[in-house]
């Protein structure tokens, strides 16, 4: 993954990832509070050599062949055997297992000391175990060791540090325990946050569209809470990156080729707002004293009589294609001069014949041969088939791509369909939660 990638997959998780720190720290603490305590004690043997008499015979172990027998030693002061001893010696109603279970010992290297630790919930108990396994282990090793008809122990253990009462909790704290589950609820965040990432097929940014061949001509933000009807106009950043776009559609000296005098604006499905983004992109055109039209060609989904104010059953498309009202009594005006074509009164069946048919060539041409540009606005192309048509009949097709809504599957399905119905693809508008960069696109019309 790229930084750019990473950093776009942090910023989507950003929630999962604080849940998941949140839920990690609740965890440890829940953790922290209802486990037993554990006190930790510990003593420390020394093992010595010893002379030994018997019949005048002198011997002595010197401490190199008690070193190479200190880990042997150490496994008898662990086992369960000693355990046993300890609990009865003690009175602990506990088996030589338990006991042996909550010892460890540990030899420093080169030494002949056995460092012995005892975890229990109780510290005093913890204290008189450690303090106990010193003559314990003396008893049992003698019985191990000694010549027969000897009298005096090969080997001499002594404590020499005994056991101290312990009195906070052995680790980890629930300090460390916090840190411990935080960190671990952030590992397994972002491990969602990345998974999150690979598993999702929308488009985020323009980079993905360049990728998919498709040239873009503007990134625009995504409508203002406060501007969420286009009758109310809009947020003055998507005012501004719409006049870029504009500027890309529109006539200017220098042009190699023809502006497009008629614009389709088709959305691949209904989660990217076509019939928002035309009107607005209809507004701005209108806004610079250039003879606009806007064709509400979604028949289903009526919103252009609403937005001027007008009953919802206002008479429109529908009618003019039905031969029931000529074209120039349907034609309502809008702001900044904009004539817009409402949709009308969406017919029980048949609506999909009458896009298709070819009265709505001869609409197309009559509307647009008395405008600078027109915007057609389609139903999207997942919900009518009558979207398809309409991109043959204009100059020009922009695909409403929306960030985080539109697949990437569903792009290489609407261009195939323009490739194959011969649609000229002008490019591709990404609606975007981010601010547009305002660096220039590499993809223009030219």
């Amino acid at each position: 993954m790229t930084f750019r990638e990473i950093s776009r997959a942090l910023r989507r998780g950003a929630l999962p990832i604080a849940l998941c720190v949140v839920l990690g720290v609740a965890l440890a603490l829940a953790w922290s509070l209802f486990r037993t305590p554990v006190y930790v004690a510990e003593s420390q043997l020394f093992l010595g050599a010893s002379e030994e008499a018997d019949e005048g015979v002198v011997t002595r172990q010197d401490t190199a062949y008690l070193q190479q027998r200190m880990q042997s030693y150490a496994a008898v002061l662990g086992s369960p055997l000693l355990g046993e001893r300890v609990a009865d010696r003690l009175g602990l109603e506990l088996t030589g297992a338990e006991v042996a279970g909550e010892m460890t010992v540990e030899v420093p290297p080169e030494t002949v000391l056995l460092t012995v630790r005892v975890g229990d919930p109780s510290p005093e108990r913890a204290q008189e175990i450690a303090n106990a396994v010193g003559e314990t282990f003396s008893e049992l090793l003698a019985e191990l060791e000694d010549a027969p008809g000897s009298t005096v122990d090969t080997v001499q253990v002594s404590t020499i540090r005994p056991a101290a009462l312990p009195t906070t909790p052995a680790a980890p704290t629930t300090a460390v325990l916090l840190a411990v589950g935080a960190l671990l609820g952030l590992a397994v965040g972002i491990a969602v946050a990345f998974l999150r990432e690979s598993l999702d097929d929308t488009v985020r940014d323009v980079d993905e569209l360049f990728a998919a061949g498709i040239p873009v001509i503007g990134v625009v933000p995504l409508r203002d809470r406060r501007y969420r009807d286009p009758a109310e106009g809009m947020a003055p950043d998507r005012g501004e990156a719409l006049r870029r776009i504009r500027a890309h559609l529109g006539d200017r000296p220098g042009r190699r080729t023809p502006a497009p005098r008629t614009v389709t604006v088709l959305g691949p499905t209904a989660r990217a707002d076509s019939a928002a983004l035309g009107w607005d992109l209809a507004g701005v055109f209108a806004a610079a004293r250039l003879r606009t039209v806007l064709v509400e060609a979604d028949l289903w989904a009526p919103r252009a009589a609403g937005l001027l104010g007008l009953p919802e059953q206002t008479p429109g498309l529908a009618e003019v294609l039905a031969g029931r009202l000529p074209l120039q009594e349907a034609l309502r005006p809008g702001p900044h001069g904009l004539r817009v074509l409402p949709a009308g009164r969406a017919p029980e069946a048949g609506g999909e014949d009458l896009l298709d048919g070819p009265r709505m060539a001869e609409v197309l041409a009559r509307v647009s041969g008395d405008a600078d540009i027109t915007i057609v606005v389609p139903p999207p192309l997942d919900r009518r088939s009558g979207a398809a048509s309409l991109t043959t009949l204009s100059d020009g097709v922009v695909l409403a791509v929306r960030a985080g809504g539109t697949t990437r599957r569903e792009l290489h399905d609407v261009t195939s369909l323009l490739d194959t119905l011969g649609a000229p693809l002008v490019g591709a508008v990404l609606e975007s939660s981010d601010r547009p960069a305002r660096r220039p696109l590499p993809h223009r019309v030219s």
